[in-house]
């Protein structure tokens, strides 16, 4: 069925959840230009015969088949597109450098253009706010507190400011002397999962 390829592309990306990139279909994407193809083709040919033997009955045909082709392409954009504003998405939501689950469902192409992103996002974050620029990836909700009161410990050593040091591995939780650290230094270790906030009532002074 002609387009039916394409508009499964379309219906994949509305299936996931908002925020979540599914795979790449690389073999999806390719059966549509195949499909593509042919019909330009056939296209061509009988647009020639068309010419050539005065065969009108070929026009609805032709007209037919060029339909197929702008809905074909308009399935294939809105699928790239949707995707890079989802990849665009997760450079704000998890930083830098997204964890490898992600990166596995990207494709050559999509990890090329989140790289030219996140340089571009940079440097203008870096015109921002004088000399030591500024993050606006932080704080997009506001937050409950200023301060993070309990850690769980984290993987590896995290260096939460010139004088606070936190020392750890993932398979233990403890909670480190209440420190009171500022949220900047550690909402992007909470968000990539290598610090968890842990629950503990307030002490009323």
């Amino acid at each position: 069925m002609f387009c039916e390829k394409a508009m499964e592309l379309v219906r994949e990306l509305h299936r996931a959840p908002e925020g979540q990139l599914p795979a790449f279909n690389e073999d999806g994407l390719r059966q549509v230009l195949e499909e593509m193809k042919a019909l330009y083709e056939q296209n061509q040919s009988d647009v020639n015969e068309a010419k050539s033997g005065g065969r009108g009955d070929l026009i609805p045909t032709i007209k037919f088949r060029h339909c197929s082709l702008l809905r074909n392409r308009r399935c294939t954009v809105a699928y790239l597109y949707d995707r890079l504003l989802r990849i665009r998405a997760l450079r704000w939501e998890y930083g830098s450098v997204l964890p490898n689950a992600l990166r596995f469902h990207m494709s050559a192409e999509e990890m090329e253009w989140f790289n030219h992103y996140k340089k571009s996002l940079a440097t203008y974050m870096r015109s921002l706010g004088g000399d030591e620029g500024l993050d606006i990836t932080q704080d997009m909700k506001p937050p409950k507190s200023l301060y993070i009161e309990n850690l769980q410990r984290g993987r590896n050593p995290v260096i939460l400011s010139p004088h606070s040091t936190l020392l750890g591995f993932l398979a233990v939780s403890v909670d480190i002397h209440r420190h009171l650290e500022i949220l900047t230094f550690v909402f992007l270790l909470i968000k990539t999962g290598q610090l968890d906030p842990l629950e503990y009532p307030r002490k009323e002074y």
